[in-house]
């Protein structure tokens, strides 16, 4: 890996959060027009050393080219092929592979790296008429789940299965659906599925990854997109349709019938993000409080033990994601109108502590609540990239899952905001208040081995 010679940037307004409301299908085009132009000419890839991916930093460079960066050292290395645009990369269960959305004049497809062995790039999912838009493995690493376009506008899920070093490779589709939203069971061999969301064929359930078969659908699903499966796999979280509205469902997983159980509900108007705490049967609840069809608004805690419910923040967030020691959530929300300031951080990046909100231009305010201790902490404010902006942000309850914006060790945040220039940039966000730029580049995932 090479240093990564810094340069003076300061993060800038840019770009609005957008309202996401074409959601899947939006997708599919935001992600193509990003992977549209392939990069002219080949650069050389760097070898990483054996048992070198542990808290790594998975990225995009400003060639499109697949990266990795230690945000210790700020050092960085090429991964995978040359000559093509990346979207997405992912870091399976064992922190060992990456796997990315890739892009040149053959199409579109689907490779992965053995970062930890350095072995080559095997190309696992290529599909003639089949663009695929998203990835998540499996826990058990045996598969590799993709969301794919499908020529007729709709989606597909179609699974890899692959071994260690990407040989073996089959691809089979689970089901077609659009909207298609799901969570892994800890075994990897089933998943809770949200298929045809917002549509008379909505379907919410447990189904086996053999075949698509879910036997109890959850009744009146809507409301909500990605469903949520508690880390023991006892319960499941949704949305449902009320007589008077819509709630929070937190109800015994329907694959164990051995769960004693009353649900618990929690009312909300428009949409609602679900989201268990790592090794705790809480569920954090993000809900707009009007009908916005966003689940943009205040988070409130599911106790799914004692049916407890209690409000983490009641602040506009948009976004949100749980640290993986569960201590922490951190929040994503508008910053409102405020004289500009700015202060310095390591590395000559200067961050704007308030800035004015103009038409064209939206800020983030990065923050963790420390959910037992009932506090909440601003880390930093930034100015998010546009493909973190309208391909991220929308399906942030979704992608939350699989690529991770936290540090393995719960002590930092990666987010790409953007420079001076509009230059994407990956910057550290740390619990201790250290913020630093670590490398131009876009769709940082982090390593959590």
């Amino acid at each position: 890996m090479e240093p990564h010679r810094s340069r003076n940037a300061r993060v800038r307004v840019a770009v609005r959060v957008p309202t996401a409301s074409s959601a899947h299908k939006s997708a599919v085009w935001v992600l193509l027009v990003a992977l549209a132009v392939v990069a002219a000419l080949p650069q050389a890839r760097a070898q990483l050393a054996p048992n070198a991916a542990a808290g790594l930093i998975a990225f995009v460079d400003l060639d499109g080219g697949l990266a990795l960066v230690d945000p210790e050292t700020g050092t960085t290395a090429s991964v995978g092929a040359v000559g093509v645009r990346s979207a997405f990369p992912v870091w399976s269960s064992d922190g060992n592979r990456v796997a990315a959305i890739v892009a040149d004049q053959a199409g579109v497809r689907v490779d992965v790296v053995d970062v930890a062995n350095g072995s080559e790039v095997a190309t696992v999912h290529q599909e003639a008429g089949r663009s695929p838009i998203y990835l998540g493995w499996s826990p058990d690493d045996r598969l590799l789940a993709v969301l794919v376009g499908l020529p007729t506008g709709g989606l597909a899920l179609d699974l890899v299965a692959t071994d260690a070093t990407g040989g073996d490779v089959g691809v089979r589709t689970l089901a077609e659906g659009a909207p298609f939203y799901w969570s892994w069971s800890r075994t990897g061999r089933s998943l809770l599925v949200h298929v045809d969301v917002g549509s008379p064929r909505a379907l919410a359930g447990v189904t086996s990854v053999a075949a698509f078969d879910v036997r109890e659908p959850l009744p009146d699903p809507v409301g909500f997109q990605s469903p949520a499966l508690s880390s023991d796999d006892r319960f499941v979280a949704y949305a449902r349709r009320e007589p008077v509205g819509r709630s929070a469902v937190v109800r015994p997983n329907p694959e164990r019938p051995d769960v004693a159980f009353d649900p618990v509900v929690l009312a909300f108007r428009g949409s609602a993000a679900l989201a268990w705490r790592p090794g705790r049967a809480q569920l954090a609840v993000q809900r707009s409080t009007d009908p916005s069809p966003h689940p943009y608004g205040p988070i409130d805690l599911i106790d799914a033990e004692t049916g407890a419910v209690r409000r983490l923040t009641d602040e506009f967030v948009i976004a949100s994601f749980w640290s993986p020691d569960g201590r922490r959530l951190a929040t994503l929300t508008l910053v409102g109108a405020g004289g500009e300031r700015t202060i310095q951080a390591a590395g000559d990046l200067a961050l704007p502590v308030a800035l004015p909100v103009q038409a064209q231009r939206t800020t983030l305010a990065l923050k963790v609540i420390d959910v037992d201790a009932g506090t909440a902490q601003p880390l930093g404010v930034f100015t998010p990239s546009p493909l973190f902006v309208a391909q991220y942000l929308p399906f942030f309850d979704q992608y939350a899952r699989s690529h991770r914006l936290w540090s393995p060790d719960s002590d930092a945040l990666v987010v790409p905001a953007l420079d001076d220039d509009g230059v994407p940039t990956l910057v550290r966000f740390g619990i201790d208040g250290d913020v630093r730029p670590l490398v131009p580049g876009d769709l940082p995932a982090w390593n959590v081995r």
